[in-house]
């Protein structure tokens, strides 16, 4: 069963990753930093190398404190980054920034 269940968390994420892919069309990507199969620095890495805007509309979520490389890749591509449990005025605050960043 584990095995099928990895798959699936494949399957998902390469549909996900599709999906930034082909419709860049987003106002603002809320993307956790740890993931079960691929971790928000490395999705931010793959995007990127197909739309430089991306990191325009990128918001990373944790819960835990951020890796050198994260503050470093962060701090170096301007993606804003909500701690959590999420603070509701702060959520609205960077959504803001993140849309502001469109006009």
């Amino acid at each position: 069963m584990r095995g099928l269940a990895l798959a699936e968390i494949e399957r998902i994420r390469l549909m996900e990753m599709t999906i930034l892919e082909q419709d860049a069309d987003f106002d603002v990507i809320l993307c956790d930093l740890m993931m079960p199969e691929i971790t928000g620095m490395d999705m931010l890495r793959q995007l990127s190398a197909s739309d430089t805007t991306i990191t325009n509309r990128l918001v990373f979520m944790t819960g835990g404190t951020l890796t050198l490389d994260a503050v470093a890749l962060v701090e170096a591509e301007g993606v804003g980054v909500l701690m959590k449990p999420v603070d509701i005025s702060e959520l609205r605050s960077r959504l803001t920034d993140r849309l502001q960043h469109d006009d």
